[in-house]
């Protein structure tokens, strides 16, 4: 299956390194060039016991800053980002609407 990955924090990294090694074809998207230089230099970007290695074998994933690698041949699109809860308990979405809208003007189809 291809799978694209929009955000590669502690979840989005994990689960693109995880699904690579099931044989998936996973595009993994971060707006942070350097996290996936970090990544394409078979390291993780995060602290997780095991992931170092595990990235450095998802020979199958993509890893990018260019939201158009996850496109309309995807069978999944996981959009994964943080949210910030601010005082009063009303939720930050920015990062979730900036990856969105970055995924959907990467994936639409062209116009005519």
């Amino acid at each position: 299956m291809r799978i694209s990955v929009f955000g590669l924090g502690y979840v989005g990294a994990v689960a693109t390194a995880c699904l690579a090694s099931k044989g998936h074809i996973v595009v993994g998207v971060d707006v942070q060039a350097g996290k996936i230089d970090t990544i394409n230099r078979g390291k993780s970007p995060i602290t997780e016991p095991g992931l170092d290695a595990l990235v450095a074998s998802a020979v199958q994933a993509v890893w990018a800053t260019d939201p158009t690698w996850g496109d309309l041949s995807d069978v999944l699109g996981l959009l994964i980002t943080a949210f910030a809860v601010q005082a009063g308990g009303s939720v930050a979405l920015g990062q979730w609407t900036g990856a969105s809208r970055s995924s959907a003007s990467a994936t639409a189809p062209p116009s005519n």
